[in-house]
């Protein structure tokens, strides 16, 4: 991998989260956008760095979280917790191993 690859790369994961993050925000609960997170951690095991994808993984659960505390719009928020909970344990396990 060329030097420039890497700054891409990573521009390319945060560009992701934030895409995510304002389609989240936007669409009510019990719409599987954060199902789209997937893509910036798929993105993070690119890089040559071992902690991006760990990182990633992080900071994809925090902003799930954010987004959970901003929306209260659609189904039942102690659903969508249980569901976003779940979506964040596959997320880190993913990331981590």
């Amino acid at each position: 991998m060329k030097k420039f690859e890497e700054p891409a790369i990573l521009a390319a994961i945060v560009a992701a989260i934030a895409a995510v993050f304002t389609l989240d925000v936007f669409y009510p609960m019990g719409t599987a956008v954060w199902i789209i997170y997937l893509l910036p951690l798929v993105l993070a095991f690119a890089s040559r760095r071992p902690m991006v994808p760990v990182v990633s993984a992080v900071a994809i659960c925090i902003i799930m979280a954010v987004g959970y505390v901003l929306d209260r719009r659609g189904i039942d928020p102690t659903v969508a917790m249980a569901n976003r909970s779940m979506a964040g344990v596959v997320i880190l396990i993913i990331g981590v191993v």
